[in-house]
């Protein structure tokens, strides 16, 4: 009657086998205690206690940070990622962190809640009274399964065993290696990063580029992530780098940068693509355009997207809110806090998304330009080639990206387009080009876009079209097929800009707007 139940702690399951099959067993173990955290999940030792009806309880579950120097942990335990990179404690990986963010929560209260998801009890350790009562605050909110594959697959990368139990270990047994202390090999780190590394495919694959006028340089083909649903626009984000993109075209207005940010924190975490191999584009929106709101918009946005700096940033859209005969605040006023925001360093260059012909000369006359738009981003495709405006921005040096190069044939609701509107997709001349190439109508529009010498952003989040949409690197169209595409006879802008038009201005007409 002394205890209620009994159990074991840093049992492998040979040595629970081993108990287990006592004959002179009568009470079986109710509990193992064992390490369990994203660097060391320990699944294998869970799953078997659970099929054997133990309990598991997870000790270390924030990952040990205080206990390095009592056990000895040195820098060469520290696991390398895929890449050879340190991993970083548990607490300050990224992706803990920036997940902690998006929740609410702190680190702490993240992986907490991931011991409590996988139906272990949890023993986070604290004498400050302020954590103590935090890490209780786990019962009310739940990671999505995305959250819970991202922390377990830390250990893909960067397996670490905490309390490795070095200090049992003697020449002359019983624990002569941490392999029979374990009953279980130590982790192969060279095989894991071979392990990560497959999951990519065209890593050396040479893609088209353009030096901006910033001295950057823009792949020409990116991920759109405009109207990618919730849910789906991190696997998209994940498949895309992974078969070998490294643009990625984000917007605050999208509202999905958090989970955009939660997949470039995994890819890099992972080591195989570095920071500077993305090329990541955000974009102002309309109500930031206040020379005091510029920066702190670009935080955020920074902050969601879980990144130190941007390369590309770019005013959505000429349009403020405002409603009068002017626009305030004016373009002058934002361009001139997006300057602050490159010699800050928060981001490498700027460029503006929407503008006409018009308004463009009218920024680049501002007495007060020091840095120039190095992209323009506007809608480009054979039912809208937009050539004198794209003509205009290459004599000034300024790079066109065309966004909703297929046509966007998923917003004719959101944009109440009419019926009598053609698709693009449907366009007999383009599938006639299609079939003679032996592709598809979106890799031929791609194709198009690319060999007009502008980057483009076809928008997917079908992990199998995202691999297709790329298959555009190694065949061109012909000068005739060039033509045909560029000279159809049916003109369309399929993203008029009607919802920012209003009988007092600044944009009462379509013509307003876009100058023409």
């Amino acid at each position: 009657g002394l205890v209620r139940s009994i159990g074991v702690s840093n049992f492998s399951i040979a040595k629970l086998q081993s108990l287990l099959s006592w004959s002179g067993l009568t009470v079986r173990p109710a509990v193992l205690q064992i390490e369990a955290h994203p660097y060391w999940p320990n699944d294998k030792l869970i799953t078997y206690a659970k099929e054997q009806g133990i309990h598991v309880t997870a000790y270390s579950p924030l990952g040990s940070p205080d206990s390095a120097a009592l056990l000895k942990r040195g820098q060469a335990d520290a696991p390398a990622g895929a890449g050879g990179v340190e991993a970083p404690q548990l607490m300050q990986h990224p992706v803990v962190v920036h997940m902690a963010r998006r929740h609410g929560k702190s680190p702490a209260q993240v992986l907490v809640r991931w011991s409590v998801q996988r139906d272990c009890s949890v023993l986070p350790k604290s004498t400050n009274e302020d954590r103590i009562k935090a890490n209780l605050d786990v019962c009310s909110w739940s990671l999505t399964d995305d959250d819970m594959t991202s922390l377990a697959r830390l250990s893909e990368v960067s397996p670490q065993r905490m309390v490795n139990g070095s200090f049992f270990i003697n020449p002359e047994g019983p624990y002569k290696t941490a392999e029979d202390l374990w009953d279980e090999p130590q982790p192969d780190y060279q095989a894991l990063r071979d392990q990560v590394s497959k999951r990519y495919s065209n890593i050396g694959k040479q893609q088209p580029s353009d030096q901006l006028n910033s001295g950057h340089t823009m792949p020409l083909l990116g991920l759109g992530t405009w109207k990618s649903e919730p849910g789906l626009v991190r696997a998209a984000v994940l498949a895309a780098v992974r078969c070998g993109y490294r643009h990625m075209d984000c917007a605050a207005i999208y509202g999905n940068e958090q989970e955009v940010g939660s997949a470039l924190v995994e890819l890099l975490s992972e080591g195989v693509v570095k920071r500077d191999q993305l090329f990541i584009t955000s974009k102002l929106w309309n109500s930031n355009h206040a020379a005091t709101a510029v920066r702190p918009a670009l935080e955020k946005t920074l902050a969601d997207l879980g990144l130190e700096y941007l390369d590309l940033y770019l005013i959505h859209w000429p349009v403020t809110g405002n409603i009068g005969p002017e626009l305030k605040p004016p373009i002058n006023e934002t361009w001139g806090a997006m300057q602050e925001c490159v010699k800050a360093g928060l981001v490498r260059s700027i460029g503006v998304s929407n503008f006409s012909i018009a308004k463009l000369q009218s920024l680049l006359s501002w007495s007060g330009l020091t840095v120039r738009p190095a992209v323009l981003q506007i809608e480009a495709h054979p039912y809208w080639p937009n050539d004198k405006l794209i003509t205009y921005a290459k004599e000034q040096g300024i790079h066109v990206t065309a966004y909703s190069p297929l046509g966007s044939p998923d917003s004719a609701t959101m944009m109440k387009r009419g019926a009598d509107v053609k698709k693009l997709s449907e366009e007999p001349k383009l599938l006639q080009i299609a079939e003679r190439n032996g592709k598809s109508f979106a890799q031929v529009l791609i194709r198009w876009a690319i060999q007009r010498g502008t980057s483009v952003l076809p928008k997917s989040s079908n992990a199998e079209r995202i691999a297709a949409n790329l298959d555009v690197l190694d065949w061109q169209l012909s000068d005739e097929d060039m033509h045909t595409l560029s000279s159809l006879e049916y003109n369309q802008r399929m993203l008029e800009g009607n919802m920012w038009l209003n009988p007092a201005g600044p944009y009462k007409t379509i013509k307003d707007l876009w100058d023409e």
